[in-house]
């Protein structure tokens, strides 16, 4: 078999997608189009996370910073809402809804009835949430004037506004954007405001 001293076309395609010269000797099996794909797209990943892992970086020294320029001790730090705001810590699953059952059968949901929906995005059945949810009243406001600090609370999913206080999950709203409220002496406690 005689060497060949020309490239095929199909060489010279190759070549010219890798960027090679002409006097470069051309490995197919190392530089194929896939190979070349997979490279790349390691590249572009590694390059995201270590642009992360900066943000990240960064992100720890302002924080660092930030709680050196605070004037007392981080660790004993209180939560206070403002006004009529009031802090709540959700409830996982609503304490009102009992799931009755006899043997296996479920004989009472307890008014929810969980169910999957498509979702257009990811094309993955997703269980919907419940939109009406229950949390349990952590602090109050100076302002509020029904609610305490023990009561279970009934409120839309959408209202609550986040509160990232040493990642306890607590988030706030707004007193009259409570629905309804569970506690003990209710009627007297909310006659003799």
């Amino acid at each position: 078999m005689s060497e060949r001293l020309y490239l095929t076309e199909n060489e010279k395609l190759a070549q010219a997608a890798v960027g090679l010269g002409d006097h470069i000797k051309f490995n197919m099996q190392e530089n194929n189009i896939d190979t070349l794909i997979k490279k790349e797209k390691a590249n572009k990943f590694n390059s995201q996370v270590d642009a992360y892992n900066e943000v990240l970086e960064e992100n720890n020294k302002k924080t660092k910073q930030a709680q050196e320029e605070l004037q007392y001790d981080i660790n004993r730090a209180e939560l206070k809402p403002m006004f009529s705001r009031i802090i709540v810590k959700p409830l996982a699953h609503n304490p009102f809804q009992k799931v009755q059952m006899q043997g296996s059968l479920i004989v009472d949901a307890g008014g929810y009835t969980p169910h999957a929906e498509l979702n257009p995005i990811s094309g993955q059945y997703e269980e919907q949430k419940e939109f009406i949810v229950t949390g349990c009243v952590v602090e109050v406001g100076p302002e509020t004037k029904y609610l305490k600090e023990g009561d279970v609370v009934y409120y839309r999913r959408d209202t609550v506004v986040p509160v990232p206080f040493f990642k306890q999950g607590l988030v706030s709203l707004a007193e009259n954007q409570v629905i309804a409220v569970v506690n003990e002496g209710l009627t007297e406690r909310f006659n003799n405001v």
